[in-house]
């Protein structure tokens, strides 16, 4: 077990060797950041204002990590956490449920998918939700079982999903457990009891940081939160994460086959079949499919649409998998899965860690994250004010479909720098500037007739030398010469 332990970290290891990725993994950078130079714990801020995009678990678990680990192995640390919690979850299900060594089999197949290693190695929010959706189904279906306090583990889980992303682990746990009342009979007077104190656990959980966020912030809170981004996106209302057209019918069939790989194919020979008779393995099958099939379904008909929404998929279709293996290669010597399990292990560390250094590198486009954070450590080490200067796409949105890899904003700048930057837009508010300010912009940003603008207006610009070799990126020093 130890040595099975050791093959399902080794993916996720080099999660500190680069930088923080942008949009998502910037914000929620960002945003730790802030609340941790600020000695905030309820209300999250981006540069300065109120940030209610995603709730506050994951700023809650990384702002000490960050403290105590810093700005390279802190950030991600949450996620590899809550992916080597996965871990132990489907290890201990899959022994308890569907026979020796298929719970083994589970953790190595959740633990060696292409997308669950990429989760597991960033700064988002997945990784903690999906922990805390199959601790929850998991519990319960433990609670059905003759372990009735499982049930108030449940209810707190599902309490602590709510803080990891909103109520969109309670919903698919409602939907699951509504298809077992309904499929299941006999399980039905399982159902009664245990619940007062589980629903208490879940609302002190849940009230743990909505009441005092809600008390701190009251109808910002309600619109920008709880209406735009949980009913409005789910609606399909954020445009950004919409996907046009027919693509739209096979794009999670598509996400969840390459996310899966190297187990894609094992996914039909895996799934319970309609004649097996009946056994608690059986129904547990049977549960396992079920969760499966409700996440997908009802993240196939939402609006929004994006690659890790899938993620909860994982690991139901692992224990499927798992079984399906412990009883396909029961010839296998411990030694001889762990040795190919173990080349698979290596193989996805060295592909995820070749892949995270090329996106921040910038060698599939012109976006170097490297760069942007070089120049931004460069100018908190100078001192004083920081803005940026157009540095998000000047093009339309491109939304979720297009494969193009775009510009984007970096919020992760604020970061690296500690503190809020401005945002500026036009030559006029560099003109405008009170005091000197260090200037981060892309090459095509400032034309010559730009610069010359601005120093008629007053304001001295001097290129940064060490930015003048970067490909996607400049460093000037703005100092207005008269007032």
């Amino acid at each position: 077990m130890r040595w099975a332990w050791l093959i399902a970290v080794l993916p996720l290891l080099g999660w500190w060797l680069t930088g923080l990725l942008d949009l998502d993994e910037g914000f929620y950078g960002a945003v730790t950041g802030e609340m941790l130079w600020r000695g905030e714990w309820i209300t999250p801020f981006y540069n300065g204002a109120p940030w209610f995009e995603k709730p506050i678990l994951l700023y809650w678990l990384a702002k000490p990590l960050i403290w105590i680990f810093g700005d390279a192995l802190g950030p991600r640390l949450p996620s590899v956490l809550a992916a080597l919690g996965v871990y132990w979850v489907l290890y201990r299900a899959g022994n308890k449920y569907l026979g020796d060594r298929a719970g083994l089999f589970a953790m190595l197949v959740c633990a060696t998918s292409v997308l669950w290693v990429g989760l597991g190695r960033m700064m988002m929010t997945d990784a903690l939700l999906v922990l805390c959706i199959t601790g929850a189904v998991l519990a319960f279906w433990e609670s059905l079982h003759g372990g009735p306090r499982a049930r108030w583990l449940a209810g707190f889980l599902l309490g602590v999903s709510v803080l990891a992303k909103g109520p969109v682990g309670c919903v698919l746990f409602v939907l699951l457990y509504g298809w077992v009342f309904w499929r299941m009979p006999a399980l039905r007077p399982k159902f009664r009891g245990g619940w007062l104190i589980g629903t208490a656990l879940f609302a002190l959980a849940v009230a743990s940081w909505y009441v005092p966020c809600y008390l701190a912030n009251r109808d910002l809170f309600v619109e920008k939160f709880l209406i735009e981004q949980n009913v409005k996106r789910f609606q399909g209302g954020d445009k950004a994460h919409t996907v046009p057209g027919l693509l739209a019918l096979i794009y999670y069939p598509a996400i969840l086959l390459v996310g899966m790989i190297p187990w894609s194919v094992q996914i039909r020979r895996a799934w319970p079949k309609l004649l097996d008779a009946a056994s608690p393995e059986r129904d547990f099958k049977r549960l396992c499919a079920a969760w499966a099939s409700v996440v997908f379904i009802f993240f196939f008909v939402g609006g929004s649409k994006l690659p890790h929404y899938i993620a909860p998929c994982i690991p139901p279709l692992s224990l499927l998998i798992g079984a399906h293996l412990a009883q396909t290669r029961f010839q296998w010597s411990d030694t001889k899965v762990l040795q190919r399990f173990a080349i698979g292990a290596l193989t996805l560390c060295v592909i995820a860690n070749l892949a995270f250094y090329g996106v921040y590198q910038g060698l599939f486009s012109n976006d170097s994250h490297a760069e942007i954070h070089a120049l931004a450590k460069r100018a908190r080490a100078g001192g004083g004010t920081v803005a940026v200067y157009q540095i998000s796409r000047r093009g339309g949105d491109l939304g979720t479909g297009q494969a193009k890899l775009q510009e984007t904003s970096h919020p992760s700048v604020v970061f690296y720098l500690k503190q809020p930057v401005l945002q500026l837009e036009t030559p006029q508010e560099i003109s405008a500037l009170k005091g000197p300010t260090w200037i981060i912009t892309r090459p095509d940003r400032l034309s010559k007739a730009d610069l010359l603008a601005i120093q008629k207006n007053g304001t001295r610009m001097e290129l940064d030398p060490g930015s003048s070799s970067m490909r996607g990126y400049r460093l000037y020093r703005a100092e207005p010469s008269r007032r």
